[in-house]
């Protein structure tokens, strides 16, 4: 499993080596943009299952709002 997404991560990496950099760029932001909305999700879901709503809700709008 982990040398199929080695495999997939160095696909996408020579995929984007011959596009420009503008491409890159927002390659990179769209990915870190997926990375912290799934961060957020998981957040959530610890939160709801801990009980503790009303903190992990103000927790992820503070953070949203910085």
């Amino acid at each position: 499993m982990l040398n199929h997404l080695s495999a997939r991560a160095f696909q996408r990496f020579a995929f984007h080596q011959d596009r420009g950099p503008i491409v890159r760029v927002v390659s990179i932001q769209i990915t870190y943009f997926l990375k912290s909305a799934f961060g957020m999700a998981a957040r959530w879901r610890e939160g709801v299952r801990a009980g503790h709503v009303e903190q992990v809700a103000t927790d992820l709008l503070s953070k949203e709002i910085d």
